[in-house]
């Protein structure tokens, strides 16, 4: 039996995980990338960043934050990522190392 269909609607835009911004780290081998998430009953969304291999395999979520962590890009050597976030109540520039945690 065929599953029922409706039209596309905002609803349903609003409520894809949406995937944007991708930044290939300087060495090729990563790419870094926002998710952004909607909480329609809440009427709230936030941005976290991720990183996945460039050949495949595993992604990682990089932060998981109230605020909206967002336009991540590399540093030159490619161990740390610069991102914009207002956790701190304004939006900031913070930095992430990907040997460890969340700034």
């Amino acid at each position: 039996m065929a599953a029922d269909t409706h039209p596309f609607s905002v609803h349903d835009m609003l409520a894809m995980d949406r995937v944007s911004d991708p930044r290939v780290s300087p060495d090729g081998g990563s790419v870094a990338f926002t998710v952004r998430v909607t909480d329609l009953e809440a009427n709230r969304g936030r941005t976290d960043l991720w990183i996945a291999p460039t050949a495949g395999g595993a992604v990682r979520r990089l932060t998981s934050h109230e605020a909206s962590d967002t336009q991540a890009r590399w540093a030159p050597d490619g161990r740390s990522l610069f991102f914009v976030s207002s956790r701190t109540g304004s939006a900031q520039v913070f930095r992430l190392s990907l040997d460890g945690g969340e700034p």
